[in-house]
């Protein structure tokens, strides 16, 4: 089974540490720590990435931008933006559960499939 794949991407280093502590790589997903904006859109378009989380340091023109290129890519894609450090893994953990529960399939059945039959007939 594939890992889910989480991208910080910050400022410099000092914004990026306290949410890559708190979410650290384990065994169902992995962390990348990205400062430089062409490196993380390298990233993201050679192996695309569930979540994507920027910091609050990071101006808002980069943001909306590289929000902009990764929605293209990928519809499903899960941004977080402007998060605050003390919650992040309880947002990250809830949002990959939505997202879990949106792909699966919904199944609907039909209750009476002889309702409108020509011939009088039923089911008892």
């Amino acid at each position: 089974m594939n890992k889910i794949q989480i991208m910080i991407l910050g400022k410099n280093e000092m914004d990026i540490t306290p949410i890559a502590q708190q979410l650290q790589s384990t065994d169902e997903w992995q962390i990348h720590v990205m400062t430089d904006k062409e490196d993380a859109v390298n990233l993201y378009q050679s192996n695309t990435q569930d979540v994507v989380i920027f910091t609050q340091a990071l101006e808002e023109e980069i943001k909306k931008g590289l929000e902009k290129i990764f929605k293209f890519q990928s519809e499903d894609v899960i941004i977080f933006s402007d998060t605050n450090e003390e919650d992040i893994w309880n947002k990250v953990n809830e949002a990959l559960h939505q997202l879990a529960d949106s792909k699966r399939p919904e199944y609907s059945f039909v209750y009476d499939a002889l309702k409108h039959a020509r011939f009088n007939i039923n089911l008892n």
